[in-house]
């Protein structure tokens, strides 16, 4: 609206054209006052939005650009505005085949415009090969954007599909929550003011069974559900936690804890298996994905002599895992699309975009998934994994190894000269640390994905196995110990709970194989526990989630800490002017003052001199490095999920204390 008489004096004062028109420019900027003016139109002009857009459009870019080139007698000027008006009419207009149409319409009307007017076209600045130029300009336009239209649409259909495996993930562990709770709400009894109730000692086991059966319906809800979270990374499932896994025990789990209706609904499934066999991948992805058949075989669950039968059996180099149940069926005619997005039948509520979700994971584990069936008596999914030693899953882990960086603590040594072409070999990157310089190392940079430690050369250096264990530990970093000696023969040292010990051979082979393990194979160590002994040190917890406080607070408490709350940062402010405090709990967003302005304050403000040195624990949701590097310069040292595990919990305050 405002461009077309604006470049009118550019054209016909600053820069003067051999042509003006400011009839035709006002024109087309009368056309685009609806475009500004849109809210305080009336309604019925709405009926007519989609043809004004496009007659505009036309009008106003390949028309009326047309027709000034050649009035101005094709000049370098006017070719390059018309040139520009192809991009910005595929810009505009994202259907190629519109746009093909209203140019088409616009070039006609601007040639046959000036033929009327001059009686003829005048071709004397004409060339050629401006139409191979024009013609590269449309085409590679329309084919990039109509590429990113087709990026844009499937990450929306991605986006959609992990909102309803989101919903679908939820809606399991919610009703296992609530049968339990119906349970727990019969075991006790009703409140009466007369008199004091108790409970038996059966009915207590009963109720502490059905909590831990929650919280770890809870857990592997939020497992689950995390790493769908963290998989919409370039609309691919996140391969970045895939290790080895038994599919017994997968299966298994999955059908003990799926949210069953009634107890009834668990006698109709069977498993039959001959023997275990290993997959690699991820176990809570697998688990969703027998959820999901599962659910879909239960909708028919009505039908005579309904049942679900998995089977697993190993074949060469795959396992072979059937979903079979004896509902409705699937007719041929919808068979072909039941793995399309948003392809459903038969189902109310359906979103259709469960087996889409269900084909991107097993696909993501380098296996296959299919279906028959015979319409009114059976339906069989068989989900093909290859074998964990298969070659399919050795490439596949030299891929994602060479996406890994190590860290070798040692000496410019053979193994490290090993290290260094394996990496050129495998595409990983190693870096190497001198025992000496150990101490200079901080575990809130240390981005390494894998930690080799050379024990027998750090041994050497003296204290600088203790400052590596313990950088280790607050680093959260995996490790792997080579040594040449009986363990017993480095003394007692506190290695990282994620770690491994192997022998320091000369065999690559050997190596590059435990390195592999480090990633990809389950680790058998366990978890730090909170400290056994009676423990006097105070613990503030900041947050104005009163449920959350009391809950970190009793299980802080349990283990012997001292427990202070604060609802906002400026009570915790409040307190700590005047009291001492060991480790800070604190959440990010609470009214009147958050973590951030409360950490700057501590840091900062000469009132907590005696306290600006005590550790700050971000208890918030997931935060990327971005982030937390952020809130590091603020002055927080370290982070935790909000909720957290028990054992979580009691680790990461352990490590502050």
């Amino acid at each position: 609206m405002i461009g077309f008489p604006a470049y009118y004096v550019i054209w016909h004062h600053l820069f003067p054209q051999g042509y003006e028109n400011l009839t035709l420019r006002l024109i087309c900027s009368v056309l685009f006052i609806p475009f500004v003016i849109k809210n305080h139109l009336p309604a019925f002009f709405t009926r007519f939005k989609y043809l004004h857009f496009a007659f505009s459009v036309g009008v106003g870019l390949p028309f009326f650009f047309c027709f000034m080139m050649i009035k101005n007698d094709w000049s370098i000027i006017w070719m390059m505005s018309f040139l520009a008006s192809i991009f910005l009419s595929i810009l505009l207009i994202y259907d190629w085949l519109l746009v093909l149409i209203i140019s088409s319409l616009g070039l006609l009307a601007a040639f046959g415009l000036a033929f009327l007017l001059d009686g003829g076209i005048e071709v004397g600045g004409f060339q050629w090969s401006y139409v191979v130029v024009f013609s590269f300009a449309y085409f590679a336009g329309v084919i990039f954007n109509y590429r990113n239209q087709a990026e844009n649409k499937n990450r929306m259909l991605f986006a959609r599909s992990f909102s309803a495996g989101i919903a679908h993930e939820m809606r399991n562990p919610l009703s296992a929550l609530y049968s339990s709770l119906e349970v727990i709400r019969e075991i006790l009894p009703e409140p009466d003011k007369q008199q004091p109730c108790a409970l038996t000692q059966t009915q207590l086991a009963h109720i502490h069974a059905i909590i831990n059966n929650d919280l770890a319906i809870i857990d592997s809800g939020n497992e689950t559900i995390n790493l769908m979270l963290s998989s919409i990374n370039n609309q691919k499932i996140s391969n970045d936690s895939f290790q080895s896994y038994s599919l017994v025990r997968v299966i298994e789990h999955a059908i003990r804890n799926y949210g069953y209706k009634s107890a009834a609904e668990q006698q109709l499934i069977t498993f039959h298996y001959d023997k275990d066999a290993i997959f690699f991948g991820s176990d809570h992805l697998l688990r969703y994905v027998i959820f999901n058949l599962i659910k879909n075989a239960l909708h028919y669950e009505k039908k005579k002599d309904f049942a679900i039968t998995i089977t697993l059996k190993t074949s060469g180099v795959q396992n072979v895992i059937t979903v079979k149940d004896t509902g409705v069926g699937i007719s041929k005619n919808h068979l072909p699309y039941i793995f399309d997005e948003f392809f459903t039948y038969g189902k109310k509520s359906n979103t259709g975009l469960g087996l889409p979700f269900c084909k991107k994971v097993i696909t993501a584990f380098k296996g296959h998934i299919n279906c028959r069936s015979s319409l009114g008596h059976w339906t069989e999914f068989t989900i093909t994994l290859p074998k964990s030693h298969s070659n399919t899953i050795s490439s596949f882990k030299r891929k994602l190894l060479a996406n890994k960086s190590l860290l070798y603590v040692g000496q410019n040594n053979n193994a490290y000269l090993s290290l260094q072409r394996l990496a050129f070999y495998n595409g990983f990157k190693v870096s190497l640390v001198f025992p000496s310089g150990v101490t200079a190392l901080d575990a809130t940079t240390l981005s390494q994905d894998l930690i080799i430690v050379d024990l027998d050369t750090v041994m050497q250096s003296q204290g600088a196995l203790t400052s590596l264990s313990q950088l280790l530990n607050d680093a959260e970093k995996p490790a792997l110990y080579l040594h040449q000696q009986a363990l017993s023969h480095y003394g007692t040292f506190n290695p990282p709970p994620n770690c491994r010990f192997s022998p320091n051979r000369k065999n690559i082979n050997h190596l590059v194989q435990e390195i592999a393990n480090c990633f990809f194979e389950p680790s058998s160590s366990l978890m730090l526990n909170a400290p056994d002994k009676a423990v006097s040190n105070t613990v503030m917890i900041v947050d104005d989630n009163a449920s959350l406080r009391t809950y970190s607070g009793i299980l802080l408490e349990k283990s012997g800490y001292q427990i202070v709350y604060a609802e906002n940062g400026q009570m915790a402010l409040n307190y700590l002017e005047h009291n001492p405090i060991d480790v800070i709990l604190m959440d990010l967003d609470m009214p009147q003052m958050g973590g951030v302005e409360t950490a700057r304050h501590i840091r900062r403000d000469k009132r907590f001199r005696h306290t600006q040195d005590v550790p700050i624990i971000c208890y918030s949701g997931g935060l990327n490095s971005d982030e937390q590097n952020e809130l590091k310069r603020q002055g927080i040292n370290d982070f935790l999920n909000k909720p957290s595990p028990k054992e979580q919990l009691l680790s990461k305050v352990a490590d502050w204390v």
